[in-house]
Parts: structure tokens; C-alpha cells; sequence
């Protein structure tokens, strides 16, 4: 800082942090000043950097003084509608630099145009201000949401211990199934899912300073798709959570006209599986053999999956049925060894209520503190 110079005026000019911006009437009064003959110094002062990205973040379980909210761009990631996917992240106020972290993925994200130009259950789910929409309501930001998964207590359970939360949005409508495929020349656009969810976990991995202690995977309805494309890209993480995932769909593949846009939207996902058919009973063919491959069920029976897991659904859920959920039970309870998996049917007519159930979300990250190694020994060097 410059010295004072006696019987002159001096103003004094913070060095602008990170995100500021200083306006016109910052200048004002030094103009003013200088415009009436006083002599003028001018004094730097350095103010501390702000990330003007953070803010404080709260939901119905989660005061305001817990965490704070910041907002990444997923750069490379560009949405059907042009703009970038988005990642939420809440920290908490007290977080260290090697804090555990958890990604949470929401669901609903599965759409397609038909060839009447209208979208699978007359929403536009292809679009970044839809995914936000999703992410705010997994996080328990949209208070005036119908959805069961718009409560918010997973991440406030896991702010309580010390966690640090990723939210990506999904706006391709893929059920996290995509890897840069999709039928470009038809749809204007290619499938991003499968990679944004890898993207996460190695954001979180490298939040701090090395690599997080211990990274948990959450899927909420569709998200769970989410999980078990994590599984089949190699992605490590310590342990998953899936509440009512839609995992076995090949049952669905009916053929029949009651199942017809259900099927076309999985055509459309898996084009890259189905294209080299000859006719159309070879694409359905193709399309069952792909969704089966992409199950959680096939992972552990066939592919050797063990990441310990709380898999839950509701034999009473009329959204996603027992039909998508109960191999994936039957698996894990046929591999599984018996201290790694908890199975809950919460025989509720609701879809994944375990975010608006902080204690159950709670006894969960018990459970995992008792089946996974201590935080602190797993702790890099």
C-alpha cells in the first residue's frame, strides 16, 4: 500500500477478487472529488478473494450455516438444446481438504422425438433448463414439486457427516446409458450420459487436495441406471445406494402397441446396438440382448460385482414396476456376501421415498460406516 500523502485525498481501490465486477459508482465520488481541484493519491488495498459462484445452500433438512452450493459447467458436455450440462456441488461449511464425497444421480430422464415430432409423454426432457429442474428437485430445492424425489434427504445426511455432494444434470434422456453414440443424422444430436457420470465421480475424486477418502454412488429412480453403467465402465467407487431403479427392461421389448413408444425411446438410445439389423424383429432381438447386458442383475451374476450396496424399491410402486426391479434384488442375493448389501422393500405406492426420509438415509450411512474401511485409514498419504 502507498503511503498517505498530508493534506491530500486519497481513495482507496480494492483489488478486484475472483467473479467481481466493480460498477460506475465505485468511481463516482473520486471523479467528483477531482472535479473540484482537491489533490488525489491513489492507495491500493488488497481485499481476500471471493468465489462469487458459492452460496449457501439449504433445504427443509438443512439449515443455511451447514453447506454452501456451488455450480460447475461439465465443459464438453452440450446439451440437445445447445447449452452445457450442469453440475451442483454442496459442501459443507466444515468440510476438510480430503473430505468423503458422494455423487447423486436423479431420474426421469429418458425422451426421444417420434416421428411426429412430439415428445415421449409430452415433455421436452432434452433440454439443460429440464436437467437443472431435476437436480434442484433431487436436492430439495423445488418446494412446490410433486415428485417423492424432490425432498432432499440424501444430501442432507450426508452434509451432516462431513460429505461433499455432486448433482449432475442429465439432458439427453439416456438413462445414463449414453457414450457419445446416437443416431446424429435423425436426432441432431448425440447421447452424453454414461460419461457425465464417470465425469462426476472423478471430479470427486479429485476435489481437495489427492483423492477423496471415499466416494459413494446414490441412483434415485432412473439414476440408478447411473450406478450400473459405473460398474460396467470400470469406475471404482466404495459403495452405492439404488432406490427403484428401472434396471431389467428387456421384458418390456412386448412388441405390442401398448409398449410401441416405450420401445422406440430405447431404440433410439441404443441405435448403435440395434443399427445393423435386417428387419425389425432382429432390432428388438438386439435391443433385448443390450438392455440385458445394461443391467445391474447381469453385473453382479455375470460380471463379478460386489461393491457393497443398499438396493431398495416398493412392490407397490406403479411407476417402476417388479418386473425392472426384483432381478437385481434376486442377484444380489444370490452373489452378495451376506455383510455387504441391505435389500429394503418399502411396499409404499411411491417412487424411491428414501429422500424424504433423513432417518433412513441416515441409518444407511451408518450401515456403510460399518461395512466400508474408517474414513481416516483410507485417508491418502
Amino acid at each position: 500500500m502507498r503511503e498517505l500523502l498530508s493534506g491530500t485525498a486519497c481513495f482507496l481501490a480494492p483489488s478486484v477478487g475472483r467473479g467481481e465486477n466493480l460498477s460506475v459508482k465505485n468511481y463516482l465520488l473520486p471523479l467528483l472529488l477531482l472535479t473540484v481541484g482537491l489533490s488525489a493519491c491513489w492507495v491500493e488495498r488488497e481485499l481476500p478473494e471471493y468465489d462469487l459462484r458459492e452460496t449457501p445452500f439449504s433445504n427443509p433438512y438443512l439449515d443455511r450455516s451447514d453447506a454452501t452450493l456451488t455450480v460447475e459447467a461439465a465443459e464438453g458436455f452440450t446439451c440437445p438444446d445447445g447449452s452445457t450440462a450442469l453440475i451442483y456441488i454442496v459442501s459443507p461449511i466444515s468440510a476438510g481438504l480430503s473430505a468423503p464425497t458422494a455423487a447423486l444421480f436423479h431420474g426421469g430422464n429418458f425422451d426421444f422425438v417420434d416421428v411426429t415430432g412430439d415428445h415421449y409423454e409430452n415433455t421436452d426432457r432434452l433440454n439443460g433448463t429440464w436437467a437443472v429442474q431435476q437436480v434442484r428437485a433431487v436436492l430439495g430445492l423445488e418446494t412446490n414439486s410433486t415428485s417423492n424425489e424432490s425432498k432432499g434427504a440424501w444430501v442432507a445426511a450426508l452434509v451432516e457427516r462431513g460429505y461433499r455432494v455432486a448433482v449432475p444434470g442429465n439432458c439427453w434422456g439416456d438413462l445414463w446409458n449414453g457414450n457419445g453414440q446416437g443416431n446424429y443424422t435423425s436426432e441432431g444430436f448425440l447421447r452424453l450420459g454414461s460419461y457425465l457420470a464417470s465425469e462426476t465421480i472423478q471430479l470427486l475424486r479429485n476435489q481437495g487436495e489427492g483423492e477423496s477418502p471415499r466416494v459413494l454412488a446414490i441412483g434415485i429412480a432412473e439414476g440408478g441406471r447411473a450406478i450400473t453403467e459405473l460398474a460396467r465402465a470400470g469406475v471404482q467407487v466404495d459403495g452405492v445406494v439404488v432406490d427403484a431403479s428401472p434396471d431389467s427392461l428387456a421384458h418390456r421389448i412386448t412388441g405390442q402397441a401398448v409398449d410401441q413408444s416405450f420401445t422406440d425411446g430405447l431404440l433410439a438410445i441404443y441405435d448403435y446396438d440395434v443399427r445393423s439389423a435386417e428387419n425389425e424383429q432382429d432390432r428388438l432381438e438386439l435391443l433385448r440382448g443390450a438392455l440385458d447386458r445394461d443391467s445391474l442383475a447381469q453385473q453382479i451374476n455375470s460380471e463379478g460385482y460386489r461393491t457393497p450396496i443398499f438396493y431398495a424399491y416398493s412392490s407397490l410402486d406403479e411407476r417402476i414396476r417388479s418386473e425392472s426391479v426384483l432381478p437385481a434384488a434376486e442377484a444380489i442375493e444370490a452373489n452378495y456376501p451376506l455383510d455387504s448389501y441391505e435389500i429394503v422393500d418399502w411396499e409404499v405406492a411411491e417412487t424411491a421415498p428414501s429422500n424424504h426420509r433423513l432417518g433412513r438415509a441416515r441409518t444407511t450411512l451408518d450401515w456403510f460406516d460399518l461395512v466400508l474401511p474408517p474414513i481416516e485409514e483410507s485417508a491418502p498419504e
